[in-house]
């Protein structure tokens, strides 16, 4: 028997878990096929996205439009490195950015990527 992601989220917030999250780290670059099911589960200020855009053409642009529309908060798109992604998401960038309520941090490759987090 498969345990998927999603059965695992299901469980934990039937057990009193919340489902909201200071940061989330998109599996697998953003692939599609790893992350498109358990996306509309959960909601976060930060995501997470490690790929370097050259094999496979990670991250998804349809991962990236699934975050947008599940999530209808203020929230950071963080990549470590610069990827094409960044550039379908800000083709509208005024109009995109006051509907989905989102910015993006692009690491150089170089340098660590800082993400700052409020202390409540």
């Amino acid at each position: 028997m498969k345990i998927y992601i999603v059965d695992n989220l299901e469980k934990y917030e039937k057990d009193g878990g919340s489902l909201e999250f200071e940061a989330v780290k998109i599996s697998h670059h953003g692939s599609l096929k790893n992350n498109f099911r358990w996306i509309e589960k959960i909601k976060s200020k930060r995501y997470l996205i490690s790929t370097n855009g050259e094999n496979h053409d990670h991250p998804s642009k349809e991962v990236i439009a699934k975050i947008l529309q599940c999530n209808k908060e203020e929230k950071t798109f963080y990549f470590n490195y610069p990827v094409d992604v960044c550039n379908v998401i800000d083709e509208a960038e005024a109009v995109f950015k006051e509907n989905y309520k989102y910015s993006v941090v692009v690491g150089n490759e170089t340098s660590s990527l800082q993400i700052e987090v409020s202390k409540k």
